[in-house]
């Protein structure tokens, strides 16, 4: 299904760039987290939406045509960030990769509520499979202030790393070497 919404995605906006003479950075959102995390059928869990909804838009906002992925859930041992994502990106004809893998913590202010505590992440080309750069951005702290708004916590930590992941991702849009 995602994989279907990729290449739509990618397609249409690489139909809609060509009568503008315009090219644009094509960039995906490949999420990860323990499988302990995954939201169970009423829809309850992990806030990772949020996360990467605060990463996809501070890209957006960047200029770059940005789309997302199915989560992979798993160990963070197991978690590869130079294939996560990849092969969809390849079918999508999307051009960076930048994969995610967080580390939830639950908040002690509300029972049920997770906040993200770290979150891994890398920007891959999906060409070559290149791991451009790797980091890592701290979480939210647990407050009372967070976990009651943990919607927006996550989202502004999948901010932060998708501002770590813009400098990067510019130099290479105009041309630079990666």
């Amino acid at each position: 299904m995602a994989s279907i919404r990729l290449r739509k995605t990618a397609l249409l906006a690489l139909v809609l760039s060509i009568p503008l003479g315009a090219s644009a950075l094509t960039v995906s959102v490949a999420p990860a987290e323990g499988k302990d995390y995954a939201p169970p059928p009423d829809g309850s869990g992990s806030p990772l939406s949020f996360l990467v909804s605060g990463c996809m838009t501070v890209l957006f906002d960047s200029g770059w045509i940005v789309t997302d992925t199915d989560a992979f859930r798993g160990a963070r041992e197991a978690w590869n960030p130079g294939t996560n994502g990849i092969a969809g990106a390849k079918e999508g004809m999307v051009d960076y990769v930048v994969a995610l893998y967080v580390d939830w913590a639950p908040s002690a202010y509300h029972k049920g509520t997770l906040l993200p505590a770290a979150v891994a992440y890398s920007v891959v080309r999906v060409s070559d499979g290149k791991i451009i750069i790797s980091g890592e951005e701290k979480g939210t702290s647990d407050s009372e202030e967070a976990s009651t708004h943990f919607a927006e916590a996550a989202s502004a930590v999948g901010a932060r790393v998708a501002r770590a992941c813009a400098a990067p991702l510019r130099t290479l849009a105009m041309g630079g070497e990666g």
